[in-house]
């Protein structure tokens, strides 16, 4: 039994015009946290909002209430700010536009209210600002960069520009530097390339610390490209992390998945380009705009700037994406005929938004997260904190949303996950469903190239803090790979490790994160690591923390690993999360042939069959995983012969069904069979 399948399904059959958020929380076995007339309220102002989107046209006195409470709730906010852009033309009434206008200049209005003011001014063509009134307002803002962002977005979209002076001394100030390109982008376009200015603006960024960054944006804004495709143009994004940085920050196996994919997909000849997009905040590591895979694959990192420390940055500034990647698109001509994106959230509905607007197709891979984690152990709905419904709400929200809008959906996995994601989304079902739907399976690359290097020289380099000492480097090793976060729970592998017979019959490897540039999660993760460690002295030496890697290094530590003279007990890949939806760190390791245990929970199971190319296991806890990966190890009877025989099934596995040069021909084909389509 599973409440919120239940939930979902009663929803859909239901024949009450009802958003599914207004469904939720007017559902009896919801325990909200919050009164009750707190929650009648936010049901009453979602359910007003769904009724003026039915309607064709709307009046000036609704319009104006929707202006007066923007500010009070961001995930309504979204909705608001939606439904007065579809109705652009309402702004032609003098008072409304006043109304608009005098909101704008009301030094009282909240930052977040002036942003949402200013996306409707743009996306509605709108120019109320006059030159000193956002000069003023430039000034007013000049310490709060993403009010600030978005007031040198509007000023540039109307090319409405404030004195040349102010734009130079903006510069000159300690901004970040995806918001110096912002303003870099008002100085060129004041004057042609070929004014005396340039000259001037050129000099003003050697000052800075990555001056070949600034240069190349400059490049870019005044390169007039025109590209003639010879096939169809596939833009795949990410906007977590950076290929090239698998392991640190946000930066998961997404990235190396793209990075493969497209290398494989640009090797087709019916293919005229592939682009990955991400979004990229941080340069300290000297990244280009623009890497050239091939000359039909790039990575462009765009330089939008979203606040860091904003876990709302996407649903706060979608429209702000919208308008930042159509404007590369543009500038670099390049034409998409496939957007596909992969998470449910609001980078994801910008990019819905800029396929509508483009005529391109859309294409949305589908998992069930969070759809998974809305019931406890026992089926029921579980409870949230109001601010946790309403962010889970807004991404079930948006996943309905996309799926009345992409004109193609993939699901990973195999059969038992298509029969869970038509459980979590009736749209999937064939006899109501609108858009092609096919099952794929993720890959990876099968023919990782050699590196010759001493993995023995990296694992016992006592410059790191937590380094495997030389006299127990003949023991077998526990491998764990990925970005930090407790989300991934290598802090529950450690004590895992620690508290059980393991430690003393392996060594732990953990390779993730960044110790230079180490975010939040990676600085709490890394804490836990020193916190477990120095409570037991006796495990120094038996564990190893090594910042993430290429992953043409992790295949190559893998392949080294497994020279090893072979003993008693198998070489271990151990997925530590909670659940994953895929996986493909464990792909990898399963194609060097390291014994795999993996998260019963999710979708694993896609190509692990418990005890027969590898384990599933209960990783919620320290405890589950320790108890059940002794039970393996040391009570099952197994010998060396009997895992031998599971880690070459595993492999196996891999290269029957998971080669990336087969999966690129078949999301090829999908795209090519959309893009045909009238």
């Amino acid at each position: 039994m599973n409440a919120f399948i239940e939930l979902r399904k009663s929803f859909f059959e239901s024949p009450i015009p009802v958003s599914f958020p207004e469904y939720y929380l007017e559902n009896p076995g919801f325990n909200h946290g919050c009164d009750s007339v707190t929650i009648d309220s936010l049901v009453g102002k979602i359910a007003r909002i769904r009724t003026l989107y039915a309607k064709k046209a709307v009046s000036e006195i609704q319009i104006m209430e929707l202006l007066s409470e923007l500010g009070e709730n961001d995930y309504l906010d979204r909705y608001s700010v939606d439904l007065i852009i579809r109705h652009p033309a309402i702004f032609s009434e003098d008072q409304l536009r006043h109304r608009l206008q005098s909101m704008l200049i009301d030094q009282k209005t909240t930052p977040t209210t002036f942003c949402h003011l200013l996306d409707i001014c743009i996306e509605c063509e709108l120019p109320l600002l006059e030159e000193n009134q956002l000069l003023k307002a430039l000034h007013h803002y000049e310490n709060n960069p993403t009010t600030l962002s978005l007031l040198l977005d509007y000023m540039n979209h109307f090319q409405q520009h404030a004195c040349t002076d102010y734009l130079y001394a903006l510069f000159d100030q300690d901004y970040s530097p995806n918001l110096k390109m912002q303003i870099l982008e008002g100085l060129v376009s004041l004057y042609t390339w070929k004014d005396h200015d340039s000259c001037f603006i050129r000099q003003i960024i050697h000052k800075e610390e990555n001056p070949q960054l600034y240069g190349d944006y400059l490049n870019l804004l005044n390169k007039n490209t025109t590209f003639s495709p010879k096939g169809i143009t596939v833009m795949q994004t990410m906007f977590y992390g950076d290929p090239e940085f698998g392991g640190k920050g946000q930066s998961g196996g997404l990235g190396t998945l793209l990075k493969t994919l497209g290398n494989q997909l640009a090797k087709q000849s019916d293919l005229a380009r592939v682009i990955t997009l991400t979004i990229n905040n941080d340069w300290s590591h000297n990244q280009t705009l623009v890497t050239h895979y091939s000359d039909k694959h790039w990575l462009i990192r765009l330089p939008a700037y979203l606040d860091p420390e904003d876990k709302h940055a996407f649903l706060r500034r979608e429209l702000f994406i919208k308008r930042f990647v159509e404007k590369f698109v543009n500038q670099l001509d390049l034409k998409p005929d496939i957007f596909h994106i992969r998470y449910l959230d609001n980078a994801s509905k910008a990019m819905a938004m800029l396929s509508r607007e483009t005529g391109a197709k859309l294409v949305l891979t589908l998992t069930p997260d969070p759809h998974r984690t809305m019931v406890d152990e026992k089926g029921l709905l579980k409870q949230f904190t109001p601010e946790e419904t309403l962010e889970k709400l807004n991404k079930i929200t948006i996943g309905d949303e996309l799926l009345t809008m992409a004109h193609g959906v993939l699901g990973i996995g195999g059969m038992a996950v298509k029969k869970e994601l038509k459980l979590y989304f009736p749209k999937l079902r064939p006899e109501i469903r609108q858009f092609a739907f096919q099952m794929v399976a993720e890959g990876i690359n099968t023919d990782a190239k050699p590196l010759d290097f001493d993995v023995d020289l990296l694992l016992t380099d006592s410059t790191l803090h937590h380094h495997i000492h030389r006299e127990f480097n003949h023991k077998p090793i526990i491998l764990n790979v990925g970005r930090l976060a407790l989300q991934k729970g290598q802090d529950q592998l450690l004590k895992a490790w620690g508290e059980s017979r393991l430690w003393q019959d392996y060594n732990l490897v953990i390779i993730g994160g960044s110790f230079d540039h180490a975010n939040e999660e990676e600085t709490r993760m890394i804490q836990l690591f020193n916190r477990y460690m120095a409570s037991r002295p006796d495990l120094k030496g038996r564990f190893a923390h090594i910042e993430a890697l290429s992953n043409g290094m992790i295949r190559n530590i893998e392949r080294k690993i497994m020279e090893h003279p072979p003993g008693d007990l198998p070489q271990i890949y151990l997925c530590s999360s909670p659940k994953e939806e895929f996986g493909l760190a464990m792909l990898e390791a399963l194609k060097e042939k390291l014994l795999i245990f993996g998260p019963v929970q999710g979708g694993v199971k896609t190509y692990i069959s418990n005890g027969k190319n590898g384990f599933l296991i209960d990783t919620t806890s320290w405890e589950t995983i320790s108890g059940e990966v002794e039970k393996i190890l040391y009570d099952s009877n197994r010998n060396r012969e009997d895992f031998e025989k599971i880690q070459r099934r595993g492999q196996q596995t891999v290269l029957k069904n998971f080669s990336m040069d087969q999966i690129a021909k078949r999301f090829l084909s999908f795209y090519l069979k959309l893009s045909q389509e009238p």
